[in-house]
């Protein structure tokens, strides 16, 4: 099932949980480690689609997930920089 972009933990919703996972997944790939999530979650987890998992990812739910919370309802690809 694909997952929406920044639904990294697969749960329907986009928000600061997610950014939590990626952040994990990230320092896990650092160690050389395996990220632990599906090849789903990992796809939703590349949020700015450049085939890495890492704090930038993280940091565009964060920045969507706050916008979300006061109203502001835009695509999540609007805070890909």
């Amino acid at each position: 099932q694909k997952l929406a972009l920044g639904d990294a933990n697969g749960d329907g919703e986009v928000n600061a949980k997610d950014a939590s996972v990626i952040l994990i997944a990230g320092a896990k790939i650092g160690a050389n480690n395996p990220t632990g999530l599906t090849p789903e979650k990992e796809a939703a987890a590349d949020v700015d689609g450049n085939h890495m998992i890492n704090a930038k990812d993280a940091s565009v739910v964060l920045r969507y997930a706050a916008a979300m919370g006061i109203g502001i309802h835009e695509p999540i690809s609007k805070y890909i920089t």
